[in-house]
């Protein structure tokens, strides 16, 4: 019996075409986490995907399963949200990137996690809203925090990572790539940046708070920033693979060249 086909929604985190016609979509699905699907004749269609298969768009989709050696066909889509206000300003837009190239390069094929997609949607329609670099930031660096933990990478903020000491008796606190806190005497044994504590403090709200708080968690600018540059580290070394997206919204964010992604 041939399975049914499936009715989700998901974000398109980027699409690239296939012979004449076609175009093979990335997405991150409710049901099914990442997946690749085919849109036969998307680059033809006046009807069924005009104008709808553009990155970042959140979708309702209707895919068929996949046969042998071909990916999930997608064959019906509809608009849920366009996320427009990310591509009318630049900042915006590069700050977006990281959302969906994480996405699309870190998260296991066809491995669902509703609280990542949620967290990604959250992310997405701050940052519509953001105005200012540090905003746009403050929405990325929650953004890392989360996935990062949701992907089995969370930071140890309570204590020191090597001794143990807690967290509320540091009077200087530092950030190692190992993964999280240490105290002074155990940063000089490694390659720790000092920041300040109430970043810590930030950073340990932005890995406990719950989801329906995480959209009004922000940072100060400069913390802000500081945390982005930390987290840009933090998450290609666990991860390893490199970001070029989130190199680029960190400078962007930074007040760097203006710089436009294609799509």
């Amino acid at each position: 019996m041939r399975p049914l086909p499936l009715v989700t929604t998901g974000l398109l985190l980027a699409a690239r075409e296939r012979r004449e016609s076609d175009l093979v979509v990335e997405l991150y699905t409710h049901h099914r986490g990442r997946l690749t699907a085919l849109a036969r004749g998307a680059r033809r269609s006046r009807k069924r995907f005009v104008g709808l298969l553009l990155t970042g768009h959140d979708l309702e989709l209707h895919l068929s399963p996949p046969r042998r050696g071909e990916p999930w066909g997608l064959a019906v889509a509809a608009l849920r949200h366009h996320h427009r206000a990310l591509r009318e300003h630049w900042r915006r837009w590069l700050a977006a990137g990281p959302v969906l190239e994480t996405l699309w390069r870190t998260t296991p094929q066809e491995e669902p996690q509703p609280r990542l997609l949620a967290l990604a949607r959250l992310t997405l329609q701050r940052l519509e809203r953001a105005t200012a670099p540090g905003e746009m930031a403050s929405a990325l660096v929650v953004y890392l925090v989360r996935l990062l933990r949701l992907l089995g990478h969370g930071l140890h903020l309570e204590s020191c990572l090597r001794c143990q000491r807690p967290a509320s008796r540091l009077e200087r606190a530092f950030l190692g790539l190992e993964g999280g806190l240490l105290c002074p005497t155990c940063a000089g044994r490694s390659r720790a940046e000092e920041v300040p504590p109430g970043l810590v403090r930030g950073l340990a709200a932005a890995q406990t708070l719950e989801s329906a708080s995480l959209g009004r968690l922000g940072f100060p600018p400069a913390l802000a920033l500081q945390a982005l540059a930390f987290l840009a580290r933090f998450a290609q070394a666990q991860l390893e693979r490199e970001l070029p997206s989130l190199e680029l919204a960190r400078q962007a964010l930074h007040g760097g060249p203006k710089t436009v992604l294609p799509g």
